[in-house]
């Protein structure tokens, strides 16, 4: 039996930093006291390009290292290429303990506590590696991946042979899974199914790439999404963690554990938002980061005090205004008009109004008329 923490989507970034490393901080002292044997981190360990010399690269470094030093070997894949840059992960495999991982390949590795494992990667695939496989890779991207599946069972079975479990390591999509806000996942792009997830006869299938951690099964082997180690966006829907799993020949499971991810919470405003009530819902719930939401008519926006709105929510509050402006309507050709009430009535028709208001434009002309025959008077 090999034990094996599986770390999902991480996203350093200097954005992000202070959620992800104090979920990142927690999986790894968790990971050293469970003394896995692997820890595997299936690609998306940077959220974007960071510097050697960024606050979120030093993190990773010393989560990384940590792992090592403890008698883990932590085997890293490449994620998705505008995540992790193509190149940014190979710096990792200086350091005693670590190996990276950028392409299809089936390897056997040698765990610091000296058991094996045959790990199968597949990571993000484009049209161009999938053509050496051969196939109309853009109608039959799926059935190209079923295939390439399906060839590595031979080497599988071989390693079972002599008592070494296999496990696949990717970082795609499965076809029928979710995403973090609870959407039904489908592309044309490359996609894992329930017969290509299982085709190459490893014993545990651990997947990157969608934030909301599930699972499938085919009898005793397991496959599943660790979902993202934090919560990096509002409206992400259910818990956040890793996944500590138990493999062996034939037969997986894994425990999730929960990390202490910080909770969002979004309130909506109709109209300009109500301080009171906000205020109330920001002392009852002091740990949450809030998103507020409201809508405010052009006219009305005087009677927002985005200060106040700021002294309470906090820094880290995301306030989203949006302003309603008042429509101007234009009746084309009301200038050709030549008296009062037919410009009016033709503005009637252009916005809507019930013409016979149009009645009180004869008040009005009487009105008009007298005051311009007094004017006329005077002079």
């Amino acid at each position: 039996m090999i034990k094996i923490a599986h770390i999902g989507d991480i996203h350093y970034c200097d954005k992000y930093l202070e959620e992800v490393r104090r979920c990142m901080d927690f999986a790894v002292k968790r990971i050293i006291k469970e003394k896995c044997d692997f820890c595997v981190i299936p690609g998306d360990l940077y959220d974007r390009t960071t510097t050697v010399h960024s606050p979120a690269h030093e993190a990773l470094v010393g989560n990384i290292t940590s792992m090592a030093k403890n008698g883990i070997t932590v085997v890293i894949l490449q994620g998705t290429r505008s995540h992790d840059i193509p190149g940014s992960l190979k710096h990792f495999q200086h350091i005693p303990g670590v190996r990276v991982i950028d392409n299809i390949c089936v390897t056997v590795m040698t765990a610091i506590s000296g058991k094996k494992l045959c790990i199968l990667s597949l990571p993000p695939v484009n049209k161009a590696q999938l053509n050496k496989f051969g196939g109309d890779v853009d109608s039959m991207a799926g059935e190209v991946v079923f295939n390439l599946m399906r060839d590595m069972k031979k080497p599988v079975e071989g390693v079972h042979a002599v008592g070494t479990p296999a496990i696949l390591i990717g970082h795609g999509t499965v076809s029928h899974s979710e995403n973090e806000y609870g959407v039904p996942m489908a592309g044309n792009d490359w996609e894992l199914t329930d017969a290509s997830m299982f085709a190459s006869g490893a014993d545990a299938v651990m997947l990157n790439h969608i934030h909301k951690h599930q699972s499938f099964s085919k009898g005793d082997i397991k496959a599943a999404y660790a979902g993202s180690i934090g919560r990096l966006h509002f409206g992400e829907k259910g818990p956040k963690g890793f996944l500590i799993w138990h493999v062996d020949i034939g037969k997986s499971s894994f425990e999730f554990v929960e990390t202490p991810a910080r909770k969002l919470m979004d309130i909506e405003f109709d109209g300009p938002p109500d301080l009171e009530k906000i205020e109330k819902i920001a002392r009852e719930n002091p740990d949450v980061h809030i998103r507020l939401n409201y809508s405010v008519n052009e006219e009305n926006l005087g009677e927002v005090d985005r200060i106040k709105l700021r002294e309470i929510l906090g820094d880290k509050a995301q306030i989203n205004q949006t302003i309603i402006h008042k429509e101007r309507v234009r009746a084309q050709g009301i200038s050709s008009k030549k008296t009062i009430k037919d410009k009016f009535l033709m503005w009637c028709e252009a916005t809507g109004t019930d013409p016979e208001t149009a009645d009180l434009v004869d008040d009005l002309i009487e009105i008009e008329e007298e005051a311009l025959l007094e004017r006329v008077r005077l002079s």
